[in-house]
């Protein structure tokens, strides 16, 4: 590891425990590194494109190993107990000596590490808007760090949670910038999968209920409180809750599974509205939208949708949906408006950085108004 090369690989898998020495060791001189008043960071699944973030957060100068567990057909490998320990061990040793662990998601509790939140941790994911960190092409990018969960992990205080018991309503009205982004944001064509721009052939009665379905295994699903965590699951309690008005089923854009919509579409009734339809464009179609916890809900009510959800987002319980489970009192009693939780999430908690090929090797962090003016939303 140098200056010029400061980031590697490590792949484990084929050989566990062969694998897990020379992690170990690795680690070990990023430990030494920290003890010389290096910085060193250990990035876990963090793609090669995503590394490029790691100068804005940590500096140029940080020494840096990237590591992952290989998959085996779509399935991430689990490694062994004893291999586990020993790797749970050389990262607590990184972490106490001052390093810094960053971790895309939660790949490490599928690979069967133990790795528990507290200092020296960070786990990283992409915004809810803005160039993800993973497009090679992209000049700059937009992501976000929470030391405390990913964001959406309703299961926990993170730190998206707290900066919105905090956020006052109507904050991003003081300010002209965040003003002229956020004023007209809900006729704007803001979308994640901006990509998808298909329309809906026919007109949905005015009572009909949109079922929004998420992606097989999502992390957003799996890691938070939720009464569905099968979009089957969603289309029955969305039938049990509205049993006598129209039922459609909207499919995650990513997410093409013909037999499970099939199935979805016979069991409650649901009539199916093509992956490739614009979401944006079903906001001002439908009244009324169900799913589990889908980032696309906050997009919705910003709209004026009336958003029933079966699990605990990042964006819910602040007042402007309908949450189907609850939380303890002592949690989320700051309300806010919709657009107040929007331009928190964007202007407070998430974080903007250059990445261009031309850009210098030296921390290019930017403001999100920064971001919006070289991104051209402004």
């Amino acid at each position: 590891m140098t200056m010029d090369t400061p980031v590697t690989d490590h792949v484990l898998g084929v050989r566990p425990s062969l694998d897990a020495l020379s992690l170990r060791l690795k680690i070990g001189a990023l430990s030494a590194a920290v003890k010389v008043g290096r910085p060193a960071v250990l990035a876990l699944r963090v793609s090669k494109n995503e590394r490029r973030v790691l100068a804005a957060e940590y500096g140029a100068d940080a020494f840096a190993l990237s590591g992952r567990i290989r998959k085996t057909d779509k399935a991430p490998t689990r490694v062994d107990p004893a291999t586990a320990a020993q790797i749970n061990q050389s990262i607590a040793s990184f972490r106490n000596a001052g390093g810094e662990v960053i971790i895309k998601g939660y790949p490490d509790r599928g690979w069967g590490l133990d790795i528990p939140s507290g200092p020296g941790l960070t786990r990283m994911e992409a915004s809810i808007f803005g160039t993800r960190p993973s497009r090679l092409d992209a000049e700059t990018v937009a992501y976000v760090v929470d030391r405390n969960g990913l964001y959406f992990d309703g299961r926990v205080v993170t730190d998206l949670e707290k900066c919105l018991d905090e956020t006052e309503p109507g904050f991003w009205q003081a300010d002209s910038t965040l003003q002229s982004f956020f004023k007209g944001v809900s006729s704007r064509n803001i979308q994640k999968y901006s990509e998808f721009q298909g329309r809906l052939t026919c007109t949905p009665p005015a009572d009909a209920v949109l079922v929004v379905g998420q992606v097989s295994r999502d992390a957003a699903v799996a890691e938070t409180i939720t009464l569905a965590r099968t979009n089957f699951e969603l289309a029955a309690f969305a039938r049990t809750s509205f049993p006598n008005r129209p039922l459609y089923y909207k499919a995650h854009p990513l997410e093409k599974n013909a037999e499970a919509e099939a199935e979805i579409a016979k069991t409650f009734g649901c009539r199916i509205v093509n992956d490739d339809v614009s979401f944006n464009a079903l906001t001002h179609q439908f009244k009324t939208m169900v799913m589990m916890t889908s980032g696309a809900g906050l997009e919705a009510a910003l709209r004026g949708v009336e958003v029933h959800l079966t699990g605990v987002s990042f964006y819910s319980h602040r007042g402007f949906t309908v949450d189907h489970v609850a939380l303890p009192p002592t949690r989320r009693k700051n309300q806010l408006a919709a657009i107040d939780v929007y331009a928190a999430f964007l202007a407070r908690y998430a974080k903007y950085a250059r990445v261009g090929v031309d850009a210098p090797r030296e921390r290019q962090s930017l403001t999100f108004a920064e971001f919006l003016l070289e991104t051209g939303h402004l």
